[in-house]
């Protein structure tokens, strides 16, 4: 399914743009792919804008006719955009657990990115445990994971993009603050600009921390120019 969304009228309001995405037939999912797609454009737009002409449209593909997930329509150029958010697959099993066996107003602890557990039960135990040796998490491994799930959401993503480019964006959903997501922005380039992704040069990572409705961190990394940060200090 293909569907065209003109956001023009939308500006910041992403309550605005999920009805919209709603309204026009997509799913929750889809939903959510547009809204952090046409979060993180509006933070860039006037770089994007300024390399492929004025935003026309957002076109979101979804099966049969994905990949990719978007399509932005600029005036001078049509960019293909894949969007994720970084989340291994434990923890992102641990919220769904922490709603539905446990309770959404218990205190529970955050798994860590480096221990992953096989089955429900054991990241249950681990969510609830007040063994003290448990409460801590060595930040090497965290860091280490961290980055090989990041170099994992790249190459995944690269490989739904045309060859010849095109944009990824990640929505960070572990880091989320402190050193761990100054870890994050830093890995994010250095992947970029590495030998292993030596075939990044036609292509834009956004990668992007919101832990509210108002503050962000967002970077622009390209294997050429490298990382660009904003935030929304930028806006004071």
């Amino acid at each position: 399914m293909i569907v065209d969304l003109d956001l023009s009228d939308c500006g910041t309001d992403l309550d605005k743009v999920s009805r919209r995405a709603r309204s026009l037939g997509l799913s929750a999912k889809a939903s959510r792919e547009v809204c952090h797609c046409w979060d993180v454009l509006q933070i860039w737009r006037d770089w994007f804008e300024g390399k492929f002409g004025e935003l026309k449209l957002i076109r979101h593909r979804s099966q049969p006719d994905d990949p990719p997930d978007i399509e932005l329509v600029f005036a001078r150029q049509t960019v293909a955009c894949e969007e994720t958010r970084l989340l291994p697959e434990h923890i992102g099993r641990a919220d769904a657990l922490r709603d539905s066996e446990i309770a959404p107003d218990v205190c529970t602890n955050v798994p860590a990115i480096s221990e992953p557990r096989k089955t429900n039960k054991e990241l249950i135990e681990k969510m609830l445990s007040m063994r003290e040796d448990e409460l801590w998490t060595d930040v090497a491994a965290e860091h280490l994971a961290l980055g090989e799930l990041l170099s994992e959401t790249i190459r995944n993503k690269m490989n739904r993009l045309p060859q010849d480019g095109g944009v990824i964006v990640i929505t960070d959903a572990v880091a989320i603050m402190g050193s761990t997501l100054d870890f994050l922005f830093e890995a994010a380039e250095a992947l970029v600009k590495s030998e292993k992704f030596k075939d990044f040069d036609n292509y834009i990572l956004i990668v992007q921390s919101r832990p509210n409705t108002i503050k962000y961190r967002c970077a622009l990394i390209t294997r050429s120019a490298g990382k660009i940060m904003r935030t929304d200090a930028a806006k004071a």
